[in-house]
């Protein structure tokens, strides 16, 4: 059976987007017969997939993406009422601050804070106590944490600073929590990858690479956006080469462009908020994990992980 647009083989490419809340995945085609074969295969796994919803995972899927080269069939994976770390945190924090307000301003009213200039618009304290700054940077998000804690203490009209033993029970609380948080999250991870390489797996009979953007250094191009950071990309691309069956390539590929062109007419798509984008001459609506799934299936392997 000849492929679309003369595109000839049963080949099928998966692309695997790794964004913070969850994964866009598209399975790309280049003929009727080899999709046919991998619509049956998603749909047999549907009941499968939707178990993942006990563990707040919900899974979303979009119709099909028809072009004169390829046929892609988009779906994705994302954590129900996602919270970063620091909004987990919060409602916590604004307990323990306003169950210790009254001693926090009894020990700032009798010791002031008092500083000398450093350099800089640096200072440094010469009274008793801690500051915010050493709390937060307990933290696995030092940024956030902070300005969670100055919000707090300003609402209550506390100074930035705390005695020794409280400010130490305070960043205690904060490491337990965000460990708690950082848990939930990596089994979240690990549970929708594992479900998708285990679908992916079906496909050993057929010749298939699946493949995912090369961001090896998304650590520190991101630096500053802890957002970004919590992507854990090196985390999702361990578990995707040993979660697929043996026989299946795995490569990565260039990430430039991976969520800002239209699949069908390669137009530039605009952007409304984080999740939607929108193309202007074809006039068709994209979650930014689809597209970016779509995309990453289409583009050739820059580095082979698992070759084929």
């Amino acid at each position: 059976m000849r492929g679309i647009a003369g595109i000839g083989g049963s080949m099928v490419d998966v692309g695997i987007d790794i964004n913070v809340k969850g994964l866009g995945v598209a399975f790309t085609c280049y003929d009727h017969e080899t999709m046919a074969r991998v619509y049956r295969l998603v749909d047999e796994h549907r009941e499968y997939l939707a178990k993942l919803g006990k563990y707040g995972i919900a899974v979303e899927y979009y119709p099909m993406v028809y072009t004169s080269r390829f046929v892609s069939l988009p779906f994705r994976l994302y954590i129900k009422n996602f919270k970063y770390p620091w909004d987990y945190l919060e409602p916590i924090l604004r307990i323990w601050v306003r169950a210790h307000r009254r001693g926090i301003r009894e020990w700032q009213r009798i010791y002031r804070p008092k500083f000398k200039p450093i350099g800089r618009g640096r200072v440094r304290y010469t009274t008793p106590g801690r500051s915010i700054e050493y709390i937060a940077g307990r933290s696995i998000e030092p940024r956030e944490t902070r300005r969670v804690l100055k919000d707090l203490f300003k609402n209550y009209g506390l100074e930035y600073r705390l005695e020794n033993e409280m400010a130490e029970e305070l960043a205690f609380i904060i490491e337990e929590y965000e460990g708690e948080w950082l848990e939930r999250y990596k089994l979240a991870v690990k549970l929708m990858t594992s479900k998708v390489c285990h679908v992916i797996s079906h496909l050993k009979t057929v010749k298939t690479v699946v493949k995912l953007e090369e961001l090896r250094g998304i650590e520190e191009k991101y630096r500053e956006c802890t957002k970004v950071g919590r992507m854990r990309w090196r985390y999702v691309t361990w578990l995707v080469c040993g979660g697929v069956s043996s026989g299946i390539a795995v490569g990565l590929v260039n990430p430039g462009g991976t969520s800002s062109e239209c699949p069908i007419c390669r137009s530039r798509l605009r952007t409304y908020g984080w999740e939607k984008k929108y193309c202007p001459v074809c006039r068709r609506e994209w979650n930014r994990d689809v597209v970016a799934g779509v995309l990453i299936s289409i583009k050739p392997v820059k580095i082979w992980l698992r070759p084929r």
